[in-house]
């Protein structure tokens, strides 16, 4: 009897493990993100709205500012480059993905966001000539040349209504 109980006991306690290991859908654990018709994203827990992909090449800052004014041009709706704090709530190590021909890996909160390498320009710069981008490498910022676009993508945003 003792024996059958304990055996109960692992079974229900394998049961919950094998729960736990299950991969997360492609909207993330909290059903967060969602895609829109027009096939950008919607972050229901920040209201904003991201493109589905980054701009996909290294680019500069100013390149990255001219690209997220285009995007702005083509879909709806007034759209900008990210701020870094705007960036962080798209990190998240739980979502580990492959950029650029597999030499990167980035770490988002969603499947639903391709960004193709480790870089994303935002919106801060500095008087230095700098610009803040966020890593989703590491989840941390860095301050860049904003001449240089070596593994550096632009990302475009627009806020809820």
């Amino acid at each position: 009897m003792k024996n059958s109980t304990q055996r109960q006991h692992l079974s229900f306690l394998l049961f919950l493990i094998s729960l736990m290991l299950l991969p997360l859908s492609a909207t993330g654990a909290d059903n967060r993100f969602s895609q829109l018709a027009d096939g950008t994203i919607k972050d229901s827990r920040t209201g904003l709205t991201w493109a589905a992909s980054d701009n996909g090449a290294n680019i500069t800052w100013l390149a990255a500012l001219h690209y997220c004014q285009k995007y702005s041009a083509e879909k709806e709706g007034e759209w900008r480059m990210p701020t870094p704090e705007e960036l962080a709530t798209l990190y998240g190590a739980s979502k580990s993905s492959k950029g650029e021909e597999d030499k990167y890996t980035v770490d988002l909160a969603t499947d639903l966001i391709k960004v193709s390498a480790p870089w994303v320009w935002s919106s801060r710069k500095s008087p230095n000539k700098n610009a803040v981008v966020y890593g989703f490498n590491y989840g941390n910022t860095r301050k860049f040349f904003r001449g240089k676009g070596m593994n550096r993508r632009a990302l475009p945003v627009k806020s809820g209504k």
